[in-house]
């Protein structure tokens, strides 16, 4: 089962690469086909997991390369079957996504794709070092092209940064694993690369303290920098900003949860103590992400931007979780635990099911960024906002958009509320004062979506003045743009009224960006945006053109965006790839906010084992668990 979840995207990739056929329909197809496929094994897989059994399931094991000690070994716990389940689910979503969008290099497009979906499993289901480091290495390849090939702009910028930090953790990660291959062959006996064996033999006999701290150093900036963790977070919003739409759904929603998959799967069983004494470390760096991410995403202009510092900041409340359920399990510094702490099992799930929730919310805000940019060329905030009121012409898209934003702020009844609230409670029981400093970052999420959420749907206050905007047609307009701007007026569909405040008006002109160059926007060659004259959109199938070079209308207001001006007729609601991607995806997040209880079955018996296997590595905690015990 899970080797034929691994392998169908190779196939899929193999038959897209050599397939004769010229035609971009057919590479689409069967890119669909396959993650089709593998989406339905994914959610076999999860049906069919037995919740509350220890250890791993559908496990796979094959001899391969004997002399080394590597094997063939696949599994999953309740972990890492969430982790599978969203992979699936989302690398079906951004194929649909990709239909109309990608139309250069869409052969090439979809073979890439398909090789990071055969990375992504591999990573959640090997139980074998040597097996993980290969998958592990393998997404990064494929995710650096889409960023480098179908990119924005500043692609190739992106994608070197993106590549180059992956790496370098990479690298860290791979002489751990070497050291560890050593350290641990006393301990189980003989060289073997095998997780699980490595696991059990250090959970019997502790390897050394000191080679505990340098090794969980070690996977521990691997991990930090996929998560991202404050200080190593700067590649992402530039990577999350020049990615295609596919490409940041993906990125955000199962490549960042790498990083905390190694965390659990790793640092906390591997190396206990190392992750109880420096789990102090830990929850700083994870407050800083959380406080600086949330205040950064509070400036940016740009939605994508937004969206991707809200990711570091959300992210940091998994490693909070992680780290609180560490610190609560104490150490050999001899600080004494209560029973309080010793039960914090909440914040690891709490953790776990930010990481699940963070995967539908922020990929499906990605999603939506990409439908207004497909239609506007621009993801400006403040050019939107000058530009249209999109709620008016795409109510469908504005609620399943405002469903996101709301889940993602942790509103309850919908998922981005359960893990936040346990994460709290965890860091609650350790210090009160973590959690009293978490808690305003809800607030600060609350106004940076709730913010780009008034701009970007809703437009100026002074647009939804009838008055102001008959007067502009009639002031300044001809009989027959009087009349476009009393239609548009009255069906709540026209661009910024003239006598609203548009003082932003003509600055993006004056001022392109990367997008604008591109599409052909303010400021690009050609296009004068000084003569542009008209405020108003032209509605689909209207005659109302762009006014011709040297133009004169007779008001000193302009379009600041002489694309969105030309294109804005192009305004529908969802279209059915869109529709198939977003609803279902929005649905869920409700589903599984008011059902917590379908993530959380997964986690109880992952995190009472992770319990056992630090708290044992204390004399003093194993005392202090059987005097609580009985």
């Amino acid at each position: 089962m899970l080797s034929a979840m691994t392998y169908i995207p190779l196939i899929g990739a193999v038959i897209i690469a050599i397939l004769p056929s010229r035609n971009p329909n057919a590479y689409r197809w069967i890119a669909l086909l396959t993650t089709g496929i593998n989406f339905a094994l994914s959610l076999y897989t999860t049906l069919t997991f037995v919740r509350g059994q220890a250890g791993y399931q559908f496990e796979e094991k094959a001899r391969w390369i004997d002399s080394i000690g590597a094997g063939y070994h696949m599994g999953v716990d309740g972990v890492s079957v969430l982790m599978v389940q969203l992979n699936g689910l989302l690398f079906l979503i951004a194929i649909l996504v990709s239909w109309y969008p990608i139309q250069k290099r869409v052969r090439e497009y979809y073979v890439a794709i398909l090789l990071l979906n055969v990375g992504l499993v591999g990573v959640f289901c090997a139980l074998d070092f040597f097996l993980f480091y290969i998958f592990w290495e393998l997404v990064l390849i494929p995710m650096a092209i889409l960023i480098g090939v179908w990119g924005g702009a500043n692609r190739v910028y992106a994608a070197y940064k993106f590549f180059i930090y992956t790496l370098v953790g990479s690298l860290l990660m791979l002489v751990a694993i070497i050291a560890l291959y050593f350290q641990a062959q006393p301990l189980v006996g003989r060289f073997t690369l095998d997780i699980v064996e490595i696991t059990n033999a250090t959970a019997n006999r502790p390897l050394d303290y000191t080679f505990q701290i340098l090794a969980f150093l070690a996977f521990g900036s691997a991990f930090a920098i996929k998560v991202p963790l404050w200080p190593f977070h700067t590649w992402l919003p530039d990577a999350h900003t020049e990615a295609p739409t596919a490409g940041s759904v993906i990125l955000a929603g199962t490549m960042l949860k790498m990083g905390c998959y190694g965390f659990i799967r790793f640092n906390l069983p591997l190396f206990p103590d190392a992750s109880k004494d420096l789990a102090p470390l830990m929850i700083g760096l994870a407050i800083i992400a959380i406080i600086y991410g949330a205040m950064v995403a509070l400036v940016q202009p740009d939605m994508k931007k937004l969206v991707a510092y809200s990711s570091v900041s959300h992210m940091g409340f998994v490693i909070l979780g992680l780290f609180t359920f560490a610190y609560g399990l104490g150490g050999q510094s001899g600080r004494t635990t209560d029973r309080l702490l010793l039960a914090n099992t909440q914040a690891f799930e709490g953790a776990v099911f930010v990481m699940f929730a963070h995967g539908l919310l922020t990929g499906g805000l990605f999603l939506g960024v990409g439908v207004v940019y497909e239609r506007l060329h621009t993801r400006d905030i403040k050019t939107i906002q000058n530009t249209t009121r999109v709620a008016s012409r795409m109510p469908v898209y504005s609620t399943v958009f405002m469903i996101f934003a709301m889940g993602s702020l942790g509103l309850p009844g919908i998922s981005g509320f359960v893990g936040e609230f346990l994460v709290m409670q965890g860091a609650f029981r350790v210090n009160g004062w973590l959690a009293f400093a978490t808690s305003f970052v809800i607030i600060f999420a609350a106004i940076y979506l709730l913010w780009m959420y008034q701009r970007v749907f809703f437009g100026k206050v002074g647009d939804y003045d009838p008055a102001v905007a008959l007067s502009h047609g009639a002031g300044h307009h001809d009989e027959s743009h009087g009349t476009l701007a009393a239609d548009n007026a009255a069906t709540n569909q026209s661009g910024p009224a003239a006598g609203a405040d548009n003082t932003f008006h003509g600055e993006h002109g004056k001022h392109p960006t990367p997008d604008s160059e591109k599409f052909g926007g303010g400021g690009a060659a050609g296009i004068d945006t000084n003569r542009v004259g008209t405020d108003s959109l032209p509605e689909k199938g209207s005659t109302h053109a762009v006014p011709a070079k040297g133009h004169d209308t007779g008001h000193g207001k302009h379009h600041p965006d002489p694309d969105v001006l030309a294109n804005g007729a192009k305004f529908p609601d969802l279209n059915l790839p869109e529709g198939l991607a977003l609803i279902p995806l929005a649905i869920l997040s409700i589903l599984v906010g008011i059902f917590p209880a379908w993530v959380l079955d997964f986690l109880t018996t992952s995190g009472s084992q992770l319990t056992i296997t630090m708290v044992e590595h204390s004399n003093t905690l194993a005392e202090i668990a059987r005097t609580v015990g009985k």
